[in-house]
């Protein structure tokens, strides 16, 4: 089966820098760059070969959500489909 092809856009980025700030704080919480670095390549990973398994619905029939544990945080992300 081929993967399915998986971008990550504008309105993700913009996503990212409201819920993490731009460098990693004294607490050592996440940065909007350790969840670029760290998670997005094995997010786009598990999307791409198994984007209905990783995902759930919503009430809008064009968005999905998937909801992770990653290296640097807790992950939640809504993806059209």
């Amino acid at each position: 089966m081929a993967e399915r092809q998986v971008r990550f856009t504008d309105q993700f980025f913009d996503r990212l820098e409201v819920l993490l700030p731009f460098e990693r704080d004294a607490s050592g919480a996440p940065s909007v760059t350790d969840f670029i670095v760290l998670e997005t390549p094995r997010l786009r990973d598990r999307l791409a070969a198994d984007y209905e398994g990783s995902t759930m619905p919503t009430e809008d029939p064009e968005v999905r959500a998937a909801i992770a544990t990653g290296r640097s945080s807790h992950t939640s992300l809504s993806t059209r489909t």
